[in-house]
């Protein structure tokens, strides 16, 4: 490797390189070749950097689902969820990513967390071909279903991936928490329905984890969610409290979870 072999000089100002001799650049460096220049701003060189640096969870994705039907549902699913990451700045979905997560240490990254991976199969099985991605949020997914029927439903689909083995109890701690942070400062409504898919973690997540198939999809928690309520479970709590109730405010409707790695194709 010779001297300018490892670099890449970035910045509007060199689109003057062959008209303007007085570049600095230039100057300093004259027989810099044409490939190793590029005249972006540093947001969208930095923007295509980290698409690049999150191009292999995306691969690792669409290789799972490879030799599916175009139209199994998982497959249509994970479509649907790459999809509403690409039509986001890198930065926001990097960051979505990370708060995702829970636990990440330092050297971890969150785009080549093992959790991380069964998490996105997990709600991306739940998606399916039946429902739409209506928002990214904070740290979670709000999704309505494709039939004009249910267009008004909104269910938020909260993923906790655990960097390091937790038990299942400490994971839902730290779900009710960010439920309870999100609730507070008003961007989750106290009656939002909430599925908590968590992965990474060890053991039973307790009361609230709700025993699904490898092939449901969300129609089928949510009927679960109806059947655990109708049997007095403790998932759908009181929903009638605002968020600004001093005792049942931030905690006015329960949450359910499910364990990612019991859904979808990932074991």
């Amino acid at each position: 490797m010779t001297g300018v072999d490892h670099l890449l000089l970035v910045g509007p100002a060199l689109d003057e390189w062959d008209t303007n001799p007085d570049l600095d650049w230039r100057k300093l460096l004259p027989d810099l070749p044409a490939d190793h220049r590029d005249s972006s701003t540093a947001e969208v060189f930095c923007d295509a950097l980290l698409r690049a640096y999150l191009l292999r969870i995306r691969n690792e994705l669409r290789d799972l689902v490879a030799g599916l039907d175009p139209v199994h549902p998982q497959r249509a699913g994970l479509t649907s969820l790459i999809d509403a990451f690409e039509d986001q700045a890198a930065i926001p979905v990097m960051r979505w990513l990370r708060r995702a997560c829970w636990r990440l240490g330092v050297g971890q990254s969150a785009a080549t967390l093992s959790s991380a991976t069964v998490g996105l199969v997990a709600l991306a099985a739940l998606i399916g071909n039946t429902w739409n991605i209506s928002g990214l949020g904070p740290c979670w997914l709000s999704v309505t279903p494709r039939t004009p029927a249910g267009s008004d439903q909104v269910v938020h689909l909260l993923p906790l991936f655990a960097a390091e083995p937790k038990a299942g109890t400490a994971v839902m701690r730290e779900i009710e928490r960010r439920i309870q942070v999100a609730r507070t400062d008003g961007t989750i409504s106290s009656d939002s329905t909430i599925i908590a898919v968590c992965s990474g973690h060890v053991g039973s997540l307790g009361s609230q984890e709700l025993p699904v198939s490898r092939d449901a999809d969300l129609d089928a928690v949510l009927r679960l969610v109806t059947a655990s309520a109708a049997a007095d479970m403790p998932v759908s709590v009181v929903d009638e409290f605002g968020s600004d109730h001093l005792i049942d405010g931030t905690t006015a409707r329960g949450v359910v979870a499910i364990s990612a790695a019991t859904v979808g194709i990932v074991e």
